[in-house]
């Protein structure tokens, strides 16, 4: 890692910025979501009643005020388009619940995956910066 930093001194600032610009899309993308966000619950509501319980007590948090309350709030979208069915991340959800977030228009979910993505790529790439810097 040492070489690495030797070699590519700028290395941590250009990780940096693509953290910070993926951040900035995910904050772009997370307003955009929120027209989608609503829609989305709209249907789910008319189709099976309620929320889920973690969604429905963090349905009005924002990624600026409450960034732990909004990842509960979308997770049960973005879990159900990400990650594959299992009892752990859609504990509220039955099997139809599921099938059918991920059959939704796709207008309307591509949002949510595109957000999954940078928050994939920006978590790591931030680590990936810090532990850089420290090693200076």
């Amino acid at each position: 890692m040492k070489t690495l930093l030797n070699n590519h001194p700028n290395l941590p600032i250009y990780l940096g910025m693509i953290y910070m610009i993926a951040f900035i899309l995910i904050l772009i993308i997370s307003f955009i979501n929120t027209f989608c966000y609503k829609k989305i619950v709209k249907l789910y509501t008319d189709k099976y009643g309620s929320l889920p319980i973690t969604a429905s007590m963090a349905k009005y948090s924002s990624l600026i005020a409450t960034p732990g309350a909004y990842h509960a709030k979308i997770g049960f979208i973005m879990d159900s388009l990400i990650l594959p069915y299992n009892r752990f991340s859609n504990h509220d959800m039955t099997k139809e619940q599921y099938e059918y977030i991920n059959k939704l228009p796709i207008k309307l979910t591509i949002w949510f995956r595109i957000e999954g993505v940078l928050w994939i790529i920006s978590i790591p790439t931030l680590a990936m910066t810090f532990i850089m810097f420290g090693m200076n």
